[in-house]
């Protein structure tokens, strides 16, 4: 999964924001209304620390989902037969 550019706080700041207009907050952003929209939608009502947590865990899931497994320090392929 890509890496966003953008740290928790920053999407959090943006999210809270939204009382203002969209498009003043993704222009002082420099992140395009589509983005702000997914995020809305993805990470609506959590604070900094339930985004952080939510993307250590994403990101150990994608870990979690390798087509390999650790045998003896050897990535061996799952599919492959000892």
């Amino acid at each position: 999964m890509k890496r966003s550019k953008f740290t928790e706080a920053q999407i959090a700041f943006a999210l809270r924001q939204s009382e203002t207009q969209v498009e003043e907050i993704c222009r002082q952003m420099d992140f395009p209304q589509a983005t702000f929209f997914n995020w809305k939608k993805k990470y609506g009502g959590l604070g900094v620390p339930e985004l952080h947590k939510l993307r250590q865990l994403e990101e150990e899931n994608a870990q979690d989902n390798s087509p390999f497994f650790t045998f003896g320090g050897m990535k061996v392929p799952l599919s492959r037969r000892l």
